[in-house]
Order: structure tokens, then sequence, then C-alpha cells
């Protein structure tokens, strides 16, 4: 069992060649399995101790010319995000690996065994409203080969687009990592 000093997250390793070969290429849509919902809502408010009318109130949010109740932009990958675990899947505590969902920077092969975040923007197109259903589709955008005092390695940027239940578009994400 890991110690919390260490990730569990295995890296696949290759060359910066196979690396380029996935710019572009996206992954797997993913659909988070659970619809936007208050009590989801509420739980992120509290943590934040953020009182907000349009994140709380129907009367409010319709009065600002939304349909319900809004999400937090920030939970847009929360909604979907998909499952971690689901019946019938092999237990996740007898696994050596961390307990997350799918993270496509892992499976991407590049040289080097760690990687590490430096950059992420949010960009929200509409704001969640109760009861979306939210996909997301995921492409390495961008390779950028640096030499740091971390070593050799390359930024690499991933773009995440979701979407609606009715395939409308409701905000992107990029996320840059330093893989090394």
């Amino acid at each position: 069992m890991a110690d919390g000093r260490e990730s569990r997250t295995r890296l696949h390793q290759g060359t910066w060649a196979e690396t380029e070969s996935y710019l572009e290429r996206p992954f797997p849509t993913t659909t988070g399995p659970d619809p936007v919902e208050l009590g989801s809502i509420r739980r992120r408010l509290e943590v934040l101790e953020w009182d907000c009318p349009l994140h709380t109130d129907r009367a409010a949010a319709v009065r600002h010319g939304y349909g319900d109740v809004i999400a937090p932009a920030t939970m847009l990958g929360t909604y979907a995000m998909p499952a971690y675990w689901q019946p019938g899947d092999p237990p996740l505590y007898q696994q050596q690996t961390a307990k997350l969902p799918p993270l496509y920077l892992e499976n991407i092969p590049a040289p080097g065994e760690r990687m590490s975040a430096t950059d992420w923007s949010i960009h929200v197109y509409r704001y969640l409203e109760v009861n979306d259903r939210v996909s997301s589709t995921t492409r390495l955008v961008d390779i950028n080969r640096k030499r740091t005092r971390l070593g050799d390695g390359a930024f690499l940027t991933i773009e995440t687009v979701y979407t609606d239940h009715r395939g409308g578009p409701v905000g992107r994400t990029r996320l840059t990592v330093f893989r090394f």
C-alpha cells in the first residue's frame, strides 16, 4: 500500500515520436454517471463557505436568465468524470494503482517516469444546470520539448471539451504537465 509519498499512477513509457503520434487524436468520450444535482452543488458550496443564490435558489437563478440552479464553473469536470468503480468491477484495494478515474495523460507514451502539472485553464460556454448530464472528450493538443532543472522532458497540453446531454458545448479545459 502506498504511504502517500509516491504516486501509484503508472506512466506509459515510450519515445517522443510515439508521443507525437497522439497529437489531435481523441481519447474515448466519457460521460458522468450522475446528472447535475442540488446535493452535490450544496456540498461543494459548504466546503467553500460560498453563499450565492444562483447555486441554491431556483427562483433567483431564473430571475437571472438561467433555467434552473447552476453549478459553480469549477464543477464542470466533476459531472463529466466517470465512476471510479462500478458494481461488477474488481475491488480497487487489490490493485496497486491510484484510485482515480482515467487520466489520459498517463496513457500517452513518452520518456520519463514523472509528470507535474504546470497550468490549468477553464472556459465556460454555458453554466451547468440541475439535471444536465455531461460528457467529455480529451485530446493531446501540444508538445513542447524542454530541458529544465528537473531534467529533459516536454510540456504536454491536453484539451477537454465538455458537452451536455443534448450535444451542446458547455465548456473547455486545458491542462499542461511537464513530463520528465
